[in-house]
């Protein structure tokens, strides 16, 4: 069985260490390696690490913790080789690093997808500093944008209205997040698990996409439902195009599929110019149609929306 991976993300200052140094004093039955992509100190209380040697932390309640000296898969396999240690990994990365080049390991050939699956990607998001980070760096958008759950943090510091502003603005750089309120006194070592984003069989058949809110930001999300079937060859030409052409600015997509002549229902996902997916199981009761949902920079929607029409049966 594979062990679930996910991704810790959040700009300087979200509070990514704080909930795992929650997480380790929790003591849960589930066991976590902790793999750490950050400048500086390790940053974890000291007073709950049992042992440590060069490249390898064992915490108080059973987890692993490697500090990332090289490349991730190659910490990702020195893990595997201890898989039995642990149930669950946690990559927390720099607060000023992109969690698409993390993600995308998972979807390479030769990456570590033989012991581990990505579960998806948090991205801790501070309530209380998010319109300035949002615009020194950009950054900032793109962890949100890439993330399948947001956790908002610092809520107790800003009033209820500010908080709800806040989300508003999340759901500009990606509808479809999930956003949950960090507790500061507890924070929830569960909203970490149990995604299963990128699982291709989790996706549902009857995908939808909250609507976006108009803003200036070159980040957006674009979502498209189409009635008909799509012609398999088509399709699969416009994707390719699609990449070749603007696979630098996708920074997520993901959707499900209706091809014509086929009873089973199509799921893909991606992240940038790397894209799986499969046929799924049987449509069942859902209705046939097309979702697909585009996160990225720039999206021309009536260029994607043009080129999806001529893919139709």
């Amino acid at each position: 069985m594979k062990h679930p991976v996910s991704v810790l993300t959040g700009y300087l200052g979200a509070g990514k260490t704080t909930l795992l140094n929650a997480l380790i004093r929790s003591r849960q039955s589930t066991r976590f390696a902790v793999v750490v992509n950050e400048f500086g100190a390790l940053g974890i209380d000291g007073a709950l690490v049992e042992r440590s040697d060069e490249s390898v932390i064992e915490l108080s309640n059973g987890c692993l913790c490697c500090t990332v000296r090289g490349d991730l898969i190659e910490a990702l396999t020195g893990l595997a080789e201890r898989r039995d240690s642990f149930d669950h990994v946690v990559i927390e990365t720099s607060g000023l690093a992109d969690p698409a080049p993390v993600a995308q390991s998972f979807l390479l050939s030769d990456g570590p997808s033989d012991h581990f699956r990505l579960d998806g990607i948090v991205t801790m998001v501070d309530a209380v500093n998010l319109d300035r980070q949002l615009g020194r760096d950009e950054i900032a958008a793109r962890q949100i944008a890439l993330a399948d759950r947001v956790i908002l943090t610092k809520t107790d510091l800003v009033a209820p209205a500010m908080a709800s502003r806040v989300e508003t603005l999340i759901r500009r750089y990606n509808p479809g997040a999930d956003i949950r309120r960090s507790n500061p006194a507890a924070p929830a070592f569960a909203d970490l698990v149990g995604l299963n984003a990128y699982e291709l069989g989790s996706i549902p058949a009857d995908l939808q996409f909250a609507q976006g809110v108009s803003h200036d930001t070159s980040i957006g999300s674009e979502s498209f439902l189409l009635d008909q079937p799509l012609d398999f060859t088509a399709f699969s030409r416009f994707v390719q195009q699609f990449i070749a052409l603007r696979g630098e600015d996708i920074l997520r997509i993901k959707g499900i599929i209706d091809f014509a002549g086929e009873d089973r229902r199509f799921a893909f996902h991606g992240v940038q110019a790397l894209i799986d997916g499969d046929v799924v199981g049987d449509w069942g009761d859902a209705p046939r149609q097309s979702s697909i949902v585009i996160i990225g920079r720039n999206i021309d929607r009536n260029w994607v929306s043009d080129r999806l029409s001529a893919c139709l049966a």
